[in-house]
């Protein structure tokens, strides 16, 4: 809501505002103007419930050493109520809702006590020299602390003001410090019967300007409230009042989970505390169900409140379930047999699955749709595997020269089977092409192993020298003993260098084919391990 106007019939000025939830209403006011004082004015407003009808509005014009008493304070009282009865010092007014009076002080006031038959909202104009703030006030009934912290950021003037009922004006203390706070500085209430002092305190030298260093003014033994002045000619105007309101809320009624508990707080800074478990403290940690009941006392003013605690029903959704193994070389996803809202793995891992590296106890933590926290583990273990060893002779050359072998393993095993098929511990068989020979073993756990063995028969090979390609089927190819299939490269050459014939995967089927009987050279050699072999061979009809 926004005013294009500076006259006062023409703002919103006593507007009521209702609202479905709860909100928060600030007002400013860009500029009032006061003599030669021209500034921007705000505040937030209090709602109708928490206000009041006895208030107090210190002077803050004109009292700092040399300060130019050009301003007057001013308090703007508006109506909650028909028929409101306000007593101002010794003069009083009539109020309706929404209706406003302003109120300017007399020369000679330096505190105005503001009571009336109805809450009444009271709004406090006030400055240094010639810059203006405002501040709404805070009701005296059931508000109060006794303690509060502030910053002073800049070297302008700083002073406070401090409002606290009669034998509190003696116990404050300053940072730590009783001297700062006199109680001979402290004044009656106009209109309070002596029943509230009010004290005006210039910190200018007291404390330093220090915005990240917080000040502390305490009472030990009574609820006060404070005001904060700061400011300076030709700059601006800062003006707080502090203070705390009371009540009691317990919160909204709550389930919790299984073996949880919470604790209540009947709010700090109460005269006393009374709860139907018997307790009388702040705060108490309950865990069954039930309704709680708390009444607490500031001053004159009883507060009550009540919450309900439930607990959710137990949760018997299954989590992870039995223990499990795998084998090591096959990787195992754990997997809750439920679904959560969160998990939480030993690994500070979060989610719903979990690939484990080692035996172990493995715990999963989940929270629930209640946000309720269950815990489960189980046991994993991890099995090794199985290491079959093939046992021979190991003696190649009479293994590349026989036609028949043997073979056994080490260990038994639950299950075998060899390269041939044969599911025996020793295993007879011949020579295969690629002279590579395996086992693969299953144990009692169902893991599996194997082991391999490969052959070099290549320096085991008998290269021929002459071969007879004449039809008759006897040395018909240049035919070289032990000769492993597509593991070897033959190159055949000419007596003028030639290469005449050539083969990468030579496998005992050259003949000669389209050339002269005579000597030639062959190079040989093993694409597995780079032997060579060279010399002569001659083809003879």
């Amino acid at each position: 809501c926004q005013s294009n106007t500076v006259n006062r019939t023409n703002r919103p000025t006593g507007s009521k505002v209702e609202s479905d939830k709860p909100i928060s209403i600030t007002y400013k006011d860009d500029s009032i103007q006061k003599f030669d004082a021209y500034d921007l004015v705000g505040d937030q407003i209090l709602p109708v419930s928490e206000l009041g009808t006895e208030y107090i509005a210190v002077r803050n014009s004109g009292w700092l050493p040399n300060a130019i008493k050009i301003l007057t304070d001013d308090i703007f009282i508006t109506g909650t109520k028909n028929g409101t009865k306000v007593f101002l010092n010794t003069d009083s007014i009539f109020l309706n809702e929404g209706e406003s009076k302003h109120y300017q002080f007399n020369k000679n006031d330096s505190c105005v006590s503001v009571k009336s038959s109805e809450p009444v909202y009271v709004l406090h104009v006030s400055g240094f020299y010639n810059e203006l703030a405002c501040a709404n006030l805070v009701p005296l009934k059931c508000t109060g602390s006794k303690s509060y912290q502030f910053l002073r950021t800049n070297k302008e003037d700083f002073a406070i003001n401090l409002i606290v009922k009669s034998g509190g004006e003696s116990n404050f203390a300053l940072n730590g410090l009783k001297n700062l706070i006199s109680s001979t500085s402290f004044r009656d209430v106009p209109g309070t019967n002596g029943l509230w002092k009010y004290g005006r305190f210039n910190l200018n030298v007291s404390i330093p300007a220090n915005a990240s260093k917080p000040n502390v003014v305490t009472n030990s033994t009574h609820d006060f409230n404070l005001c904060v002045l700061s400011g300076g000619f030709e700059t601006s105007f800062r003006y707080g009042y502090f203070s705390s309101f009371a009540n009691l809320n317990l919160g909204p009624d709550k389930l919790l989970c299984q073996q949880e508990n919470i604790v209540l707080d009947a709010g700090l800074y109460k005269d006393s505390y009374k709860w139907n478990t018997g307790d009388t403290i702040q705060t108490i940690t309950v865990k069954d169900t039930g309704t709680y009941f708390a009444v607490t006392k500031k001053d004159i003013c009883l507060f009550k409140d009540s919450v309900h605690i439930g607990i959710y029903p137990i949760n018997t959704q299954p989590i992870l379930g039995n223990d499990t193994s795998a084998c090591l070389s096959i990787p195992l996803t754990i997997q809750p047999k439920s679904k959560f809202k969160t998990y939480l793995w030993p690994d500070n891992s979060t989610s719903d699955r979990f690939i484990p590296k080692k035996t172990g106890q493995y715990l999963l933590v989940v929270t629930d749709s209640n946000s309720c926290t269950r815990r489960d583990s189980l046991f994993f273990t991890s099995f090794t595997l199985p290491k079959p060893q093939i046992v021979w002779d190991k003696n190649e050359e009479r293994f590349c020269n026989d036609s028949l072998f043997t073979f056994s393993l080490n260990n038994s095993f639950k299950s075998i089977k060899w390269f041939n098929e044969a599911i025996t511990n020793t295993v007879s068989a011949t020579r295969n092409n690629r002279d590579e020979y395996f086992v693969t073993v299953k144990d009692d756990n169902g893991c599996s192993g194997s082991d391999k063995i490969h052959m070099d028969c290549s320096p085991y090979i008998t290269i021929p020298n002459i071969f007879t390609p004449n039809g008759d089927l006897y040395n018909e190819t240049f035919k070289v003993h032990n000769l492993k299939s597509d593991a070897w490269q033959l190159n055949i050459i000419g007596r003028y260098g030639t290469v005449v014939y050539k083969s990468d995967n030579y496998n005992n089927d050259w003949k000669g084919e389209n050339l002269p009987d005579g000597i030639y050279y062959y190079v040989l050699k093993n694409k597995e391990n780079d032997k060579n072999y060279k010399g002569i061979v001659e083809i003879l009809r």
